[in-house]
């Protein structure tokens, strides 16, 4: 990949707070932090009409203060599709609150290894 192809991905700052504001403008009640882009959030996270969310409070935030793991049950109907966006606001609705931790930004889904329809939050700080 050449220069100019490299810098065609990289974001400016202009477009990167453009992003923000946008995601920001789609998620208004959300008690933590999108890290994804934009386009990120219509990509298909699984093909499953039915998930839970699994969010543990493992890192070093809740060592004085241990919090329980937390699941999210989420169904999409037919005509729907389990894209980042959908679950965001699942995630929403249902009061995921991730403001007391450092690790605060929401930056994707994994899938958790002994469970078709049961995906972990991965955060960040």
């Amino acid at each position: 990949m050449d220069n100019k192809e490299t810098n065609e991905l990289e974001k400016t700052e202009e477009e990167y707070e453009y992003e923000r504001e946008q995601i920001d403008k789609m998620f208004p009640n959300a008690l933590f932090d999108i890290a994804l882009e934009l386009e990120e959030l219509d990509e298909i996270v699984t093909e499953q009409s039915y998930i839970v969310v699994k969010n543990t409070y493992s890192c070093y935030c809740y060592d004085d203060c241990k919090k329980n793991t937390d699941f999210f049950h989420i169904t999409c109907k037919p005509c729907e599709k389990m894209t980042n966006k959908f679950i965001i606001q699942q995630l929403i609705n249902q009061k995921l609150n991730l403001q007391e931790c450092n690790h605060r930004f929401l930056e994707g889904f994994i899938k958790s290894k002994n469970s078709d329809c049961q995906l972990e939050i991965v955060v960040g700080s």
